[in-house]
């Protein structure tokens, strides 16, 4: 046993050159190390300088590499590496006195000032330039030209980019350092590379693996010396220290790099093996994008388009009923809420409309429709003329509407002469509507004055002339109506998250030439204003439309109601009954309507289907109904609606930008406060798992521990007691622990035997400890 401690004590010696005393040979309780020899012994200050340089070197220039290299910028890329790595060494080695940190940050000021003052032109046109090559790949990725394209003002792109990320690197190197020389701190750098990375990555942009290796072989080097603890920098660049418990090293800047080399060598070999075994090609050959990815397109899109504000809706909008206003909604959300309840009876298996807004001029650049100015009502009169005669194919109808939650208008049913009856929440109407099959072979109706409804702006033909020719609209009414369907169905996805319109951009333009999908408003605007440029009247409407599937679901029939109160006349279905359906926002739809001179306006509904389930009503959507506007003093309900959503003119949209802005904050704070209670949850979940699995002694100690921090939080004087008799002592002194002096000594014993002991305490001891800390006077 002699020789084996002797061999020990030689070891400690060799290795940590330090003395003990030779009496301790005859004491097994242990040794005593004399650690003056211990802060003799300095670490090179240069050499960790120098380690932390080649960190900060890695994470910034492997950071920025990876990006850019996605993103497949051209620059002159041994110039930003040199001026990274130059940058990298300065900052650095600005900790290498206490002054010079202070004068070296000044004059790296003055510098980084000096030069961005200088030379803004490059630096700004040098990332706008990157930013186009990567909304260049988007735009293909996405097949659409709605991405934006930043104005460079300098001519040589290489030129500009190369200054611009030299400046930027620069920059950077001091964010990096100051998380990693002082700290180690490596995970928010981490967050913010793949920030910038995940969009290239998104649309199969993919990073150079040098670029990858340099940046992880930096990352996780900083990682493995956070975690040992070895990474501060005192004042007299000692190797060692001794704390309570240990003698820990202070640093040791070889060790660092020795790591970080055999951590290159193993990153390195993994990186080129899984590039050979993996190709970039066969992968995304064999893995096509997941359901998630799918879905989340149209999204990406729009953030890439717009950035962050692509993500909201600037106006309210009640199931997608806007009375004409277009462009503003970025992605329909629906709350599947009671909007309308209808009662009538089915005449047809055809769709069942209810009018609210008639689109007469559309203002170009505004992003909105006028209102019709009248609603001209020949074709119901012959209707009603029709039925009052008893023509055959002639039928007279009522339709109930309560409003539930729409917004208060005009919610009236085809062939109907009652267009005064306004409805509003909490409140009822029936409509009175006619039904005449023989409209189209009667007489021509009388000439109405259909100019109005042939006018399209002049800023606009450009356009509509170019997608007439595109979509080849020529030939009759019905032949224009079903090649603008079938181009429509073919080459234009219906999509619930079309992004808003850009600011100055045209509402119809910007969808026809750019954008090429959305919802219902926008198929309906363009096909009217296409429509017109054909020669064709058409008019823009907004309002619910019913199918027979709805009635399935929504609706129930009303066995007390007879048919007879609510139609008389000439239908199709012969075998149906009095229907309630409960008229949701998913209802809310848009359509056009033209005239013809035999049957008056009829509806021309050439939205394509859409292959999307549902829209979004996820927990996004809740949050932002709190921060929704307010009219008239009502809150108004979110609802997106398949139908009619449309754009906030430019001064809505500035006005709500501050509304917006705080819903975004609060919902990062919301995060935020979540990921707190979540990460305390799962704490608090795994200490009580730990503390039920310990043995009596663990649990006893963990208890005390428990107590003394409670203690150390409310008297700062006692966290400077650091063992139990001292903790016991003061409590004691403070009257804050009553206990006898016998009561004092076992409870000391009980504790060192429970914290250093190798045998169980007794429960009845532990609940005896236990007892005495909660003791009050």
């Amino acid at each position: 046993m002699g020789n084996g401690r002797q061999t020990l004590l030689d070891r400690l010696r060799k290795t940590f050159r330090i003395d003990y005393d030779d009496d301790c040979l005859d004491k097994w309780e242990g040794i005593e190390l004399v650690t003056k020899s211990l802060d003799q012994q300095t670490e090179s200050r240069i050499g960790m300088l120098l380690v932390n340089a080649l960190l900060v070197f890695c994470i910034t220039a492997g950071g920025m590499g990876i990006v850019l290299s996605a993103i497949d910028s051209d620059y002159q890329t041994w110039i930003v590496e040199l001026v990274t790595l130059v940058a990298s060494l300065y900052v650095a080695f600005l900790y290498y006195r206490k002054w010079w940190e202070n004068v070296g940050y000044i004059l790296l000021l003055v510098v980084v000032f000096a030069v961005g003052f200088g030379m803004q032109s490059y630096v700004s046109s040098g990332f706008y330039s990157v930013m186009n090559d990567l909304m260049e790949s988007v735009s293909e990725y996405f097949q659409s030209n709605a991405t934006r394209s930043y104005g460079e003002k300098i001519a040589d792109a290489n030129l500009a980019v190369t200054i611009a990320m030299s400046y930027i690197a620069v920059a950077a190197s001091v964010v990096v350092n100051i998380f990693v020389s002082r700290k180690m701190r490596y995970r928010f750098l981490m967050l913010v590379v793949f920030g910038f990375l995940f969009l290239p990555l998104y649309v199969h942009l993919e990073p150079d693996m040098f670029y990858v290796v340099q940046f992880f072989v930096g990352v996780v080097v900083t990682a493995a010396i956070a975690k040992n603890g070895d990474y501060k920098q005192a004042a007299d660049n000692v190797r060692y220290k001794q704390d309570e418990e240990r003698i820990v090293y202070q640093s040791a800047y070889r060790v660092k790099l020795q790591a970080g080399a055999c951590l290159l060598a193993v990153v390195a070999i993994g990186a080129v093996l899984f590039s050979l075994l993996v190709p970039s090609k066969d992968y995304h050959d064999r893995h096509p994008d997941s359901a998630w990815k799918q879905s989340t397109k149209d999204a990406m899109q729009n953030v890439a388009v717009l950035g962050i504000a692509g993500l909201f809706n600037f106006y309210d909008n009640t199931g997608g009923l806007t009375s004409g206003k277009l462009g503003g909604v970025s992605a329909v959300r629906l709350d599947y809420d009671t909007d309308l309840r209808v009662t009538f009876v089915p005449q047809n298996e055809n769709r069942f409309y209810l009018r609210r807004f008639i689109g007469q001029d559309y203002l170009y650049g505004m992003n909105r429709w006028e209102s019709a100015k009248a609603i001209y009502m020949r074709t119901e009169q012959r209707a009603k003329t029709a039925f009052e005669k008893n023509i055959t194919g002639s039928a007279h109808g009522i339709v109930k509407v309560d409003n539930v939650a729409a917004d208060p208008g005009l919610y009236m049913p085809y062939y109907s002469l009652q267009s005064d009856l306004v409805t509003s929440p909490g409140r009822s109407q029936i409509y009175d509507y006619y039904t005449y099959s023989g409209l189209d072979r009667d007489c021509k109706l009388q000439t109405e004055s259909i100019s109005n409804w042939l006018t399209v702006p002049d800023s606009s033909k450009a356009v509509l002339d170019e997608f007439c020719k595109e979509a080849d609209l020529t030939g009759t009414v019905a032949e224009i109506v079903q090649k603008l369907a079938a181009y429509y169905q073919d080459n234009i996805p219906y999509t619930y998250q079309p992004g808003i319109t850009p600011y100055g951009q045209d509402f119809v333009s910007y969808f026809l030439k750019k954008n090429r999908r959305g919802y219902c408003a926008h198929f309906a605007s363009a096909a009217t204003l296409l429509l017109r440029n054909c020669g064709i009247p058409a008019r823009y409407v907004e309002g619910y439309a019913i199918d027979p599937e709805d009635i399935g679901e929504n609706g129930k029939i009303l066995t007390d109601q007879k048919v007879s109160d609510y139609y008389q006349g000439y239908r199709e279905l012969t075998d149906t009954g009095v229907v309630q359906v409960d008229v949701t926002d998913a209802n809310a739809h848009a359509w056009v309507e033209i005239y013809d001179q035999h049957k008056g306006w009829y509806v021309v509904d050439i939205t394509p289907a859409s292959d999307q389930e549902e829209a979004d009503v996820s927990l996004w959507n809740a949050f932002m109904r709190l921060f929704r506007n307010r009219s008239n003093g009502t809150a108004q309900s979110n609802t997106g609606g398949t139908g009619a959503t449309g754009t906030a003119d430019a001064v809505e949209a500035v006005k709500r930008t501050g509304k917006v802005s705080l819903g975004v904050l609060a919902l990062l704070l919301l995060i935020f406060v979540i990921t707190l209670a979540v990460r305390q949850m799962i704490r608090i979940l795994r200490c009580s798992i730990a503390y039920h699995r310990a043995d009596t002694n663990d649990r006893l100690i963990a208890d005390y521990q428990r107590y003394v921090r409670k203690i150390g939080h409310k008297y700062p004087a006692f966290q400077k007691q650091t063992n139990y008799e001292t903790q016991i002592a003061w409590l004691r002194k403070q009257r804050l622990l009553v206990i006898s002096g016998e009561e004092r000594d076992r409870m000391l014993q009980i504790l060192e035997q429970a914290g250093f002991g190798h045998t169980q305490i007794s429960d009845a001891d532990a609940e005896l400890v236990r007892g005495l800390l909660t003791r009050r006077t």
